[in-house]
C-alpha cells in the first residue's frame, strides 16, 4: 500500500486525534519519570506549527496534559512521516532539553 504524504498526515492526524491513543502513544515514547507523571488523557490543542513548506512529510500535534499533583503542562509532538527508509540518511535526531517537571 503506497501512501502519499497528505495520506500519512491525515491518517496521523485522525489517530492522534483520539485520546487514549494520544495517551497511549505518549506514555510509551516519554521518558517514564515524566510518562508516571500524566494523569488521565491528553486534551487535543487544535492547529500546526509545520511551516508549510514541509507540511508534506511532517506532522504536529500539541497537547495540553495534567500532571501528578493537579497541574498542566503541554507536550508538542513532531513526527516526519515516509513511506520508505532513506538510504542518503542514516538517522534524523532532534535534541531537546530535558523536562524539569519540578518548574512546570
Amino acid at each position: 500500500m503506497d501512501l502519499g504524504p497528505s495520506q500519512h498526515d491525515h491518517f496521523f492526524r485522525a489517530l492522534m486525534e483520539r485520546p487514549k491513543t494520544a495517551g497511549a502513544l505518549l506514555r510509551e515514547r516519554l521518558p517514564p519519570t515524566i510518562a508516571e507523571q500524566l494523569v488521565g488523557d491528553p486534551l487535543l490543542v487544535e492547529g500546526t506549527f509545520v511551516d508549510e513548506e514541509l507540511r508534506s512529510s511532517q506532522s504536529d500535534r500539541l497537547y495540553q496534559v495534567t500532571l501528578r499533583g493537579g497541574r498542566s503542562a503541554f507536550i508538542y509532538c513532531l513526527v516526519e512521516h515516509k513511506s520508505a527508509p532513506d538510504p542518503k540518511r542514516r538517522a534524523a535526531a532532534l535534541a531537546l532539553p530535558r523536562a524539569d517537571l519540578g518548574a512546570v
